[in-house]
């Protein structure tokens, strides 16, 4: 006969059971191994995140401290303009009462104008 088929032989089944148990011991290492580069990956990720919410935290109090200083300055400058314009219209009253009667009645009159109009 040409084709002879072999009779199932208890060794050959041994072997493969055997190769079927080698290869699922080698894809659970792999596994393994796996599990425990995506462990590594997520630790380095979390490090990396936690340091970029410490430094955004840092940024923001950063910008708090800036617009707290911008906030006085603005303040300050708004401030000065106004004193400046108040000392402005002093004077042009002051300019005014000398030139039209030394300061006397005049100067008071302006004054009072001026008062009343605030």
């Amino acid at each position: 006969m040409a084709s002879e088929e072999k009779e199932p032989n208890i060794f050959d089944h041994e072997r493969r059971i055997l190769k079927l148990e080698d290869s699922q011991q080698k894809i659970e290492t792999k596994l393994e191994q796996m599990k425990s580069a995506i462990d590594i990956s997520e630790a380095k990720a979390q490090e990396r995140s936690d340091m970029m919410i410490k430094q955004n935290n840092s940024l923001m109090r950063q910008n708090e401290r800036q617009a707290t200083q911008l906030e006085s300055v603005l303040s300050i400058v708004t401030t000065t303009r106004e004193n400046e314009s108040k000392r402005n219209a002093e004077n042009r009253m002051k300019l005014w009462g000398y030139f039209l009667g030394g300061g006397g009645i005049v100067t008071l009159v302006l004054q009072i104008l001026q008062n009343a109009l605030k």
